[in-house]
């Protein structure tokens, strides 16, 4: 049991001691090793206090791992590794290395190579002992780094999308191809990129257009694409092949545009529509 400074008691948890070493920079195994450590040290100790605690993962952290380890722990304890920023609404926030991450891996980087320049982002800061700062400080710190590591465009690039977001405009992606080259899966790994987290692509909007509608009805909703033909029924005057697969496609495509209408009204949600000859999405849709 551990006893807090206001004198509580509490059991000892070793999951958290293993997080609260992760943010030292250890892996998984690293840090429940030493908290496992740390439990067998105190095991015969019964009750103790917060800062034997402490003290005794301090010592097991120096034995393992050196004292930079141990300066980098004591700073999650003081909080000094964490960073707020003050966003454009005046509202403080907690600056998060892999949300930045994920920013700078819409401009076209490696996962790799973001993870760097955001924990290069974060390491500005801390150096500095700077654990408060506006939005736009952050914008300038990456911009600087962007163009001193990798040049100009990725700095323009990261530029254009920060302006991006502080607007309201709707970005238009056409993304086309024949069925089954894979737009759906370039649709959806583009939304994972953009932090696009509610999608709807016509493949599903065809299944439950299927389970409202007869195949009696509009057999080419029902057929694949590579059999459209075989559902239209052609008169004497479409007897030309790509005349039959027009109008096959143009009777399924009708049907999915009245889900895609009803999509469309749908307010203050980001919708993301996956079209036959391309998707869009917005965050006003």
């Amino acid at each position: 049991m551990v006893t807090g400074k206001d004198g509580s008691v509490h059991p000892f948890l070793r999951g958290i001691l293993t997080r609260s070493l992760q943010a030292t920079g250890l892996s998984f195994d690293e840090a429940y090793a030493v908290a496992d450590e740390v439990r067998d040290t105190l095991a015969s100790k019964g009750t103790v206090t917060s800062k034997l605690l402490r003290t005794v993962a301090v010592q097991c952290l120096e034995s393992s791992f050196g004292q930079e380890r141990v300066e980098a722990y004591r700073m999650v304890l003081e909080r000094r590794g964490r960073i707020r920023f003050r966003r454009r609404d005046n509202e403080l926030d907690w600056f998060s290395r892999r949300l930045h991450q994920k920013r700078l891996e819409r401009c076209g980087l490696p996962i790799d190579t973001s993870s760097e320049l955001a924990q290069a982002v974060y390491q500005e800061f801390v150096s500095n002992k700077i654990y408060e700062v506006r939005s736009d400080e952050i914008e300038r710190v990456t911009l600087n780094l962007l163009r001193k590591e990798l040049g100009e465009e990725f700095a323009e690039r990261y530029r254009a999308w920060s302006l991006f977001d502080r607007g309201d405009g709707i970005l238009v992606l056409l993304c086309g191809g024949a069925p089954g080259v894979g737009k759906s899966t370039l649709a959806a790994e583009i939304a994972t990129r953009l932090d696009i987290v509610r999608t709807q692509s016509t493949d599903m909007l065809r299944e439950i257009m299927r389970e409202m509608v007869p195949a009696a009805l509009v057999p080419e909703l029902h057929g694949s694409s590579f059999e459209v033909n075989l559902s239209v029924d052609a008169t004497a005057q479409m007897t030309k092949e790509k005349a039959i697969y027009f109008r096959g496609f143009g009777a399924r495509q009708s049907w999915c545009n009245l889900l895609h209408g009803l999509c469309w009204h749908v307010r203050n949600a980001r919708v993301f529509l996956s079209w036959s000859r391309g998707f869009i999405f917005g965050p006003d849709c």
